[in-house]
């Protein structure tokens, strides 16, 4: 089942996230958008856990996170591809809301038959990223090269890329759970507010539409 409708592109075109129009200008005349909405309009819902806190809202919002920090990084294509692969199903091993390390090994073990690649090092290295993403750093290093990949420094950038995307949604989390200290790319700390703004648009377009 495919996301054929989002409010999410929606909620980036309100009159509340005009004090970052520049930045969705730009990012919308990117090759970076582009690749966004088609996979966004790919997400297999029903491949996602059904959380509030985990399920599809937060997905996107990561997705849309992770194409900003690859627009700032200048990913290539490939790359930036394959790390909307891991954001998409990056909690898809997932069995509660709760603390859970051992989610995103879990998931890793289910997204090269949700999204149908190849075996070869990108399905090392999805596998690697999604693992990765539920551990601490300092485990980080270990686990990617667990999965043998041949382009560690590539691996291993897009797991930071993927973590902070992820951090960065910690904003619809009650409570002080998003500590900028913890976030790895110092771009990733300015798109703080841009993540507050975007969660609370998503959300406020969410209630509308489920009352319409």
């Amino acid at each position: 089942m495919n996301n054929r409708w989002s409010c999410l592109p929606e909620a980036l075109e309100t009159r509340s996230m005009l004090a970052y129009g520049e930045l969705i200008s730009s990012f919308g005349r990117s090759q970076y958008s582009s690749l966004f909405l088609e996979k966004l309009r790919a997400l297999n819902i029903g491949a996602l856990y059904q959380s509030k806190l985990h399920g599809r809202d937060h997905i996107e919002r990561v997705m849309l996170l992770a194409s900003l920090l690859a627009y700032h990084l200048l990913l290539d294509r490939e790359d930036t591809d394959l790390l909307l692969d891991a954001c998409s199903y990056h909690d898809v091993g997932r069995i509660n809301d709760k603390l859970d390390d051992d989610h995103g090994r879990r998931s890793g073990k289910k997204i090269q038959q949700i999204t149908g690649r190849p075996e070869g090092e990108d399905v090392r290295i999805l596998r690697a990223m999604v693992e990765a993403h539920s551990i601490h750093d300092k485990a980080m290093d270990g686990t990617i090269r667990k999965h043998n990949v041949l382009d560690f420094p590539r691996a291993k950038q897009l797991s930071l890329v993927l973590k902070d995307a992820d951090g960065l949604d910690r904003v619809r989390l009650q409570g002080p759970f998003l500590d900028p200290r913890y976030l790895r790319f110092g771009y990733s700390k300015t798109l703080i507010p841009f993540s507050k703004q975007v969660y609370a648009e998503e959300r406020r377009l969410s209630s509308l539409q489920a009352t319409q």
